[in-house]
């Protein structure tokens, strides 16, 4: 199971890493998410337990092995402070950065000694440390932990700024995405300290990433891929709006078809389409078949009947569906009859059309109601 997850999250960052670089550039910035994905990404491989099985097999090197996955996670944390001083600066004053650069360098090079200090000895299953150099080696886990979480908070920081300026949408969503994946990037590296503490306790730790390590890193590694695709998001959701458009436009059948047979003028197609129409197309096709609806609304005037008005509707949208779908069938009955019904009694209206917002949506729902309605209506009169 810790393969799996170890190798899921490494496949998630490399994929996060390679659409990067391909959607958006070769900006600044943009490298140094790619590094960031690529080094973390390969410490996983390199430190899941059948890497390092095959590896041990091949060359007798696990020390080495060892200290290369920890140096590769540090160049992850450096490489998400140069993106936090990316975000936050706007100016070309490159001194923050070269700063940040000096520092990450000085880091690996005091992680460095701080293991060989340590007379680190690794075996099949765990990492020994020699008499006495519990605390450097203690030491060398504390620094990895400090360093890393230091360059996520900058991180959170930066991209907190960032979304109080945002207004409310798909970039910012994928900024708070990309903040909760440092968020839990800090818990991650804080969970550390249970190495530290075996330790100092026993002298060795664990080889390998552990299960709660690398469910760690599939959430990390999901949250920013996420978060870095939200912009994309309405484009994904393109299938779920043509099968809603679908569903809504066969939905409206019952009332369209009973109008349509009855006011045939009013049918916009004239292609041989009637009652079918492609996936692609089903938005395009819903919003032809509200207009034909309401043009036959238009025609089917003269033929309603004066009505009271009902207090009891008045606000009411079901009531007030229920309403225009019984004067629909009325107005259908008194065309078929060629009467035209004249005026009302005293405090007598005409039907006119619930009306509602000017969007596609809130008319599509408004006659989804309606024809409900007018489905009940026709057979509660049969």
């Amino acid at each position: 199971m810790t393969d799996i997850t170890a190798y899921l999250a490494a496949a998630v960052f490399v994929g996060f890493a390679v659409y990067r670089l391909s959607t958006a550039g070769a900006g600044e910035t943009q490298r140094y998410i790619c590094a960031f994905a690529l080094c973390i990404g390969s410490a996983l491989v390199l430190n899941a337990p059948t890497s390092i099985a095959a590896l041990s097999r091949l060359m007798d090197a696990r020390t080495l092995l060892v200290a290369l996955v920890h140096g590769l996670k540090m160049g992850a944390f450096t490489c998400l402070a140069l993106i936090a001083l990316t975000l936050r600066n706007s100016t070309d004053d490159r001194t923050p950065v070269h700063r940040h650069v000096g520092a990450g360098i000085g880091v690996q090079a005091l992680s460095g000694w701080l293991f060989a200090a340590s007379a680190v000895t690794v075996t099949s299953d765990a990492v020994s440390v020699g008499d006495g150099r519990r605390l450097l080696f203690a030491g060398y886990e504390l620094l990895f932990a400090c360093y890393g979480i230091g360059c996520l908070t900058m991180l959170i920081g930066a991209l907190a700024g960032h979304i109080r300026r945002e207004a409310a949408g798909a970039v910012r969503a994928g900024l708070v995405l990309m903040a909760l994946s440092a968020a839990v990037g800090v818990l991650w590296t804080a969970w550390s300290a249970h190495d530290m503490a075996a330790v100092l306790r026993t002298g060795r730790q664990g080889l390998g990433e552990d299960l709660p390590s690398t469910c760690f890193g599939v959430v990390i590694a999901l949250l920013a891929a996420c978060g870095s695709t939200a912009n994309r998001w309405p484009a994904l959701l393109g299938p779920l709006r043509w099968w809603r458009a679908r569903r809504s436009y066969r939905a409206l059948e019952p009332l369209w078809s009973a109008l349509c047979t009855e006011v045939p003028e009013i049918a916009l197609y004239g292609d041989g389409t009637r009652g079918r129409t492609r996936p692609r197309q089903a938005t395009f096709a819903l919003y032809r078949r509200v207009i034909e609806i309401r043009d036959a609304h238009l025609a089917l005037r003269p033929y309603f009947d004066p009505g009271r008005p009902d207090p009891a509707a008045a606000g009411h949208p079901a009531r007030e569906a229920a309403r225009e779908a019984a004067a629909i069938t009325a107005a259908l009955a008194n065309r078929r009859s060629g009467r035209r019904p004249g005026a009302g009694g005293p405090g007598s209206e005409p039907v006119r059309p619930w009306p509602v917002a000017g969007t596609l949506a809130a008319e599509t729902d408004w006659l989804l109601q309606v024809t409900h309605a007018f489905v009940h209506h026709e057979d509660a009169t049969r």
